[in-house]
């Protein structure tokens, strides 16, 4: 996870493969960073240069589900849990009038999802993904989809 003003690797963020229990050194308030939010303001700022001024920033919680959505070719950023702290300044600051959140659709999802709606004031535009009804039911995230159906995810406005 790199700063955000200096691009300099802050810190690196383990998980157990068995207990899927997320490790982060004593030093560090995860809060403080947004994962990919380095990358994704210089590839904003391409865009910007190039004239391309569609650009949509999505949000979700874990690194693997930014790192499958940058793959599939969107702008994607990671909160490492559902937000809080300096992250809504951090997104607030984000060079793009849309953004989308795409937290995982269970309780604590959704509870992060409202908090980022009241708190990322700067963005006019806010949407939340549709995501299909058996994500829904099995409480999956974005890395859990069917390719096909993560590719093709819709958001609806929310403001």
């Amino acid at each position: 996870v790199r700063d955000p003003a200096t691009g300099k690797v802050a810190f690196c963020q383990t998980r157990s493969v068995k207990t899927k229990f997320h490790q982060y050194p004593e030093f560090i308030i995860k809060t403080d960073y947004i994962f990919g939010y380095y990358e994704a303001i210089e590839e904003i700022q391409e865009k910007l240069d190039n004239g391309d001024n569609d650009i949509v920033v999505w949000v979700c919680e874990s690194i693997i589900n930014a790192i499958t959505l940058w793959t599939d070719g969107k702008i994607a950023v990671a909160l490492m849990g559902t937000g809080g702290g300096n992250q809504y300044k951090l997104l607030n600051r984000l060079p793009t009038k849309r953004i989308v959140f795409a937290l995982d659709p269970d309780k604590a999802g959704d509870l992060g999802t409202e908090r980022l709606i009241k708190q990322v004031t700067n963005i006019p535009f806010k949407f939340v993904v549709e995501y299909p009804q058996y994500v829904r039911d099995k409480e999956l995230d974005i890395n859990s989809m069917d390719d096909e159906d993560r590719i093709n995810l819709d958001y609806v406005l929310v403001n």
